[in-house]
């Protein structure tokens, strides 16, 4: 039996679709206090997920 689940992605602003475009294995990404980073890494876990793989996320703390 094959479950479905339903996800709700974040729709990308202009900035990180240019990003999601031209993702590669490693990517290095400079950018500011609400650019929607946190968003832009939720879209690239599900991306992994519904591809099967096993997907872990890990950030520093804030004081960081």
């Amino acid at each position: 039996m094959i479950e479905t689940i339903e996800l709700d992605l974040p729709i990308l602003h202009k900035g990180q679709e240019e990003l999601y475009a031209q993702r590669q294995q490693l990517n290095a990404v400079r950018c500011g206090r609400r650019w929607g980073k946190t968003k832009f890494l939720e879209r690239l876990a599900a991306d992994g997920v519904m591809k099967g793989w096993q997907v872990g996320i890990f950030t520093p703390e804030n004081k960081q």
